[in-house]
């Protein structure tokens, strides 16, 4: 486990989505299951890791054994990826120590341990910072501290997108050579190739 950066970088995994274009549940399909694997890599790189989970997840409460892992419920209504990282957000901001939130997606269990360690070591103040793959945006996306209040107002399911743009002269993007910092999971099949 990473241990430099003590408390001052935190994770959010975004875990609260319906999979309605995979059509079943797709946090617990695969052995172990996808959640479950994009959980092992963030926790190597993160002393804190918070997972928003929809409101009623009794399944995914039951999974995740692990008292590391701080739980945060989605809202009942208007649930979406701003909803799900502004109830994130209304947590870590009682927490004065964070200094950058790292936002991944439930399902991209392939983002390499490499490409996170090249995201945290290009950190600089009042930025934010996102990976590039064949000049395509991936995940994580870090914020730092001065983004935190308009993270926090964010709501239904429009994501930090128009933030990182109405702030493009403070992105800093790192390019990696990690095809799984762009693939999430939303088609059985996908999955079906994945472990071929």
């Amino acid at each position: 486990m990473m241990t430099d950066l003590p408390e001052q970088h935190v994770a959010i995994i975004l875990a609260a989505g319906y999979s309605r274009r995979f059509g079943a549940d797709k946090r617990f399909v695969g052995e172990p299951p996808l959640l479950l694997q994009t959980l092992a890599t963030v926790k190597c790189h993160f002393d804190t890791v918070y997972l928003v989970h929809r409101h009623e997840d009794a399944k995914l409460i039951e999974l995740i054994d692990d008292k590391a892992i701080q739980l945060i419920a989605a809202p009942a209504v208007d649930i979406g990826l701003g909803s799900s990282l502004a109830a994130a957000m209304s947590r870590i901001t009682q927490q004065s120590a964070v200094a950058w939130v790292w936002v991944f997606l439930a399902d991209m269990p392939d983002i390499r341990g490499q490409s996170i360690i090249s995201l945290k070591q290009a950190v600089l103040p009042e930025h934010i910072i996102r990976p590039t793959y064949r000049a395509q945006h991936g995940h994580p996306v870090g914020f730092s501290k001065p983004y935190f209040q308009q993270l926090i107002k964010l709501c239904g399911d429009s994501g930090a997108a128009h933030i990182i743009k109405a702030n493009s002269a403070q992105l800093i993007t790192v390019e990696v050579d990690d095809k799984g910092t762009i693939t999430d999971y939303d088609r059985p099949e996908q999955l079906s190739q994945k472990s071929k």
